[in-house]
């Protein structure tokens, strides 16, 4: 469940790298609900849209990476990748670096000669590694308690239990 991340990414996306305070739940109804009709809310619901591909694609056609997983060790994740796709392993360890600043890995783009030595760095934009809020317990209760039906339907939708916090 990144549902808290994906509130404060809708926010800063709106008012700009400028702001200080972060809101993680735009317009909550007076009865302490969550609002189902807030975007970051809404996208987070990942078998929603997960099922949309699914009547479409097996699932033997679609790959679902743990964006967790990828954030601590992207190199392994896109190995998965590569493998998935049938791809040539082309890859490195090496082509990533753990940016301390940001609080996560940028990748490196190899220069003509195919080595890292002198290259060009890639990483997200301002927008991301930014510290998050301090959060509520009960507002994180009541979003897992929200979340949890859904998650376990995704989770039973891809075969693979992603190990997000239900309470």
């Amino acid at each position: 469940m990144n549902v808290l991340e994906q509130h404060e990414q809708q926010h800063w996306s709106s008012v700009g790298a400028a702001a200080t305070s972060p809101a993680l739940l735009a317009d909550p109804p007076p009865d302490g609900s969550i609002n189902t009709n807030y975007k970051a809310t809404r996208i987070s619901i990942y078998s929603r849209y997960l099922q949309r591909w699914l009547d479409i694609f097996p699932t033997s056609q679609i790959h679902v990476i743990d964006g967790d997983a990828l954030i601590r060790d992207p190199f392994t994740q896109l190995q998965e990748v590569e493998k998935f796709l049938n791809l040539h392993a082309t890859l490195k360890r090496e082509d990533f670096y753990f940016n301390s600043t940001k609080g996560f890995y940028c990748w490196k783009k190899r220069n003509e000669n195919n080595d890292t030595a002198h290259n060009t760095v890639h990483c997200l934009n301002d927008s991301k590694g930014r510290k998050h809020p301090n959060v509520d317990r009960r507002v994180i209760r009541k979003l897992r308690e929200f979340y949890r039906p859904f998650n376990e339907k995704f989770y039973n939708m891809v075969g693979r239990d992603f190990g997000w916090p239900e309470t």
